[in-house]
């Protein structure tokens, strides 16, 4: 067989893998959104027996064949760059994958899949002893996957940090946490000893979901969302899934409280418009796939909603119409006023109700639970009172029942232990980044004063989005940055909007 039979054999097999990833993500995103309670049992059996059947494709005797007649140097050098990029990506899923029992790993599937919807009951029941059985089987089995993996890292949770972002570690994400909590809890002292009260009571009025939902998608399509390869829905949690030319943003619109569910827009955006502007030759390989990839991707997300948004030319767009919506509640509050109450300091028990300052407490809390879980430190019974435990002692919280504490996220609940930390370590890359586009667009906040968004967009798009998978998360950082990840970009950005915000003495 010539090398370009072999090679385009080769992507149809990688096609027939995306085809099984595609209905996997289909049936979560239907899952979270659309599909009724009683649906439970049944998609999550049908997500336990696809999960499996893209499992056995990865590993399977067709793969070694591919990988070992493609990895031959005189073949290896003649294939396309997407061919050579997606072969060393499924070699190291092979390598991975290999040690993985299939039978274990579906039931894995049917777990996550059922303990997602049983975590929405708990949540609403607010009863953490609803979801515990679930979660202990949960941890038992990524406790499984450390065990076969651990001799490769030098503490066990490594194992599940370095799965959603290749090159993160304990000792990586203790360096860069350190600093940056001694002077967030600095920071915060400071805002209180100002003594200065920003008042917010107008920003919880009533606002109909459906006119949240208006605002919402015009500030989407003003980022460079394209509706016709995307779409906007609601679900219980914030999130963001679907397919290579279907991607599904969603968020919670509280009645009461419209900054959350609009914020959340913007947030989920960033991704959604990460998933949309991977290069089309990447499509159905896995460069068009940003597994390993979280802290990035949690980069582009953080980026719009806590550096970009903060500004308050992004809000002077929206302003008059924000207005209408409240009316009369807005009436005699300025454009300033309506900016300093949203980003004021906002020490809330919920993480997605929090500032862009305390957030970060938010992240080192479940990060450090999850590393003690990990290291056999505490137990599934533990949860609720740790949680408690570092909720007063970091951010001066007294959490009143499981709905706002533990039960709060999905995260763990969906099995997704050791990505939290993705949210700082992203939320560092993401100042790095701001800092150079602030650069090559001098003119950035009139970018924002017109709502011409797209020209900020196209410029994540040409330095991140565009790559996919092709190039490591750390390169892009380099590239982009030429620097390594270094919190005292977001330490300096975080000093100078809250001075703005309580004109504090600098420090």
């Amino acid at each position: 067989m010539s090398i370009a039979c072999l090679e385009q054999d080769f992507l149809v097999f990688l096609k027939e893998i995306n085809v099984y990833q595609s209905i996997i993500d289909i049936i979560e995103v239907h899952q979270i959104t659309d599909a009724p309670l009683g649906s439970v049992d049944s998609y999550s059996s049908i997500a336990s027996i696809i999960s499996q059947k893209h499992l056995e494709l990865e590993t399977s005797k067709k793969m070694a064949n591919f990988i070992e007649k493609l990895s031959i140097d005189e073949v290896y050098y003649q294939l396309s760059y997407v061919t050579q990029k997606s072969l060393e990506i499924c070699i190291d899923t092979f390598n991975k994958n290999k040690l993985i029992d299939k039978d274990e790993y579906a039931k894995y599937v049917k777990l996550c899949s059922t303990s997602q919807q049983k975590w929405e009951e708990a949540k609403r029941e607010n009863d953490f002893s609803l979801i515990a059985p679930y979660l202990e089987k949960i941890i038992s089995y990524k406790k499984s996957i450390i065990e076969k993996f651990k001799h490769n890292y030098k503490n066990p949770y490594d194992v599940l940090l370095d799965e959603y972002e290749e090159g993160l570690s304990v000792e990586v994400i203790d360096l860069l946490f350190s600093k940056l909590k001694n002077e967030v809890v600095n920071l915060i002292k400071n805002i209180k000893k100002s003594g200065k009260i920003i008042s917010a009571d107008f920003l919880y009025s009533h606002v109909p979901a459906e006119k949240q939902h208006e605002l919402a998608k015009k500030i989407l399509c003003n980022m460079g969302f394209d509706f016709l390869r995307g779409r906007l829905n609601k679900s219980e949690h914030p999130m963001t899934g679907g397919i290579f030319d279907d991607v599904v943003v969603t968020t919670k619109y509280k009645e009461n409280d419209m900054i959350s569910g609009i914020t959340g827009v913007i947030h989920e955006g960033g991704h959604g418009l990460y998933e949309q502007n991977i290069s089309s030759l990447f499509k159905d390989t896995p460069l068009g796939i940003l597994n390993g990839r979280c802290a990035l991707h949690e980069s582009q997300s953080l980026f719009w909603e806590y550096l970009t948004a903060p500004n308050i030319k992004f809000w002077s767009n929206y302003y008059s119409q924000i207005q209408k919506m409240y009316k009369p509640s807005l009436d005699k509050i300025s454009l300033e006023q309506f900016h300093k109450a949203i980003y004021r300091l906002n020490i809330n028990p919920i993480r997605l109700d929090s500032d862009p300052l305390s957030y970060i407490l938010h992240i080192i809390i479940r990060y450090e639970i999850e590393k003690d879980l990990f290291n056999n430190k505490i137990s599934v019974s533990d949860l609720p009172n740790v949680w408690r435990q570092k909720m007063k002692e970091y951010l001066g919280v007294d959490i009143q029942n499981d709905q706002e504490g533990i039960l709060q996220d999905v995260h763990w609940f969906a099995g997704l232990f050791g990505y939290f930390p993705c949210y700082i370590v992203g939320y560092a890359y993401a100042a790095q980044f701001y800092s150079i586009v602030k650069k090559d667009l001098p003119d950035f906040d009139e970018i924002l004063s017109k709502g011409n968004l797209q020209e900020i967009q196209q410029w994540l798009k040409s330095k991140i989005h565009h790559y996919g998978s092709s190039k490591a998360p750390l390169e892009i950082l380099k590239t982009v940055t030429k620097e390594k990840p270094n919190s005292q970009y977001l330490i300096d950005y975080l000093y100078t909007q809250y001075n703005k915000i309580y004109s504090l003495s600098s420090n």
